[in-house]
């Protein structure tokens, strides 16, 4: 990969061998914009990722403290959906959200080493902690999907929910390769 890397990045040379072309910037209509902003129920409210539902509802992460928020913007309601913390000295806040193939919201808590779901109908959570091997202060959950992103950046200590098939899952890890000591093969396998 880095070799790779090196040919593409200007390590080598002083400029690409090639023209670097852009799109036209957008002028006239196409700069016209309506921006509307909406006050939280905090200040210290820190919209991480959003989603908006087959409703209409955007409802996203928070970033800095352990809620994920739903926003009706033809009520203006916003409704906070307060998140169980497992760990008291490990930082708060979660990163992503997903919506799985019935609807529910998959979550990570990020550093406090757990995957959530909430079911938007009921606004019941469910929480699948790491067992306890696995989880210890250096662990953080980035994303309840392992199909799409990094689930973990913990090496060994990891955990996935599959939102395609709704199992979890975690990864199990092979022997390190001689020639790359830094390297860790990963896979997923159902629990």
């Amino acid at each position: 990969m880095a070799d790779y890397l090196a040919t593409i990045n200007l390590s080598s040379v002083d400029h690409w061998p090639y023209e670097l072309k852009t799109l036209p910037r957008p002028n006239g209509r196409d700069t016209r914009a309506i921006v509307t902003e909406y006050d939280m129920v905090r200040p210290t409210t820190e919209p991480h990722d959003i989603l908006v539902d087959k409703e209409g509802n955007v409802w996203y992460s928070d970033f800095g403290e352990m809620f994920i928020g739903k926003f009706n913007p033809k009520s203006l309601k916003l409704t906070e959906y307060p998140i169980r913390k497992f760990k008291d000295k490990a930082p708060t806040g979660l990163l992503s959200i997903e919506f799985d193939h019935v609807g529910k919201i998959w979550f990570d808590t990020m550093y406090q080493g757990s995957l959530g779901c909430l079911d938007p109908k009921t606004g019941e959570i469910s929480y699948y902690p790491l067992a306890p091997e696995y989880n210890d202060d250096r662990v953080q959950l980035n994303s309840p999907d392992c199909t799409t992103r990094s689930t973990a950046r913990c090496g060994p200590r990891a955990s996935a929910r599959r939102i395609s098939t709704g199992s979890i899952w975690r990864p199990t890890h092979g022997e390190v390769p001689s020639d790359r000591p830094a390297a860790r093969r990963q896979e997923c396998r159902h629990l």
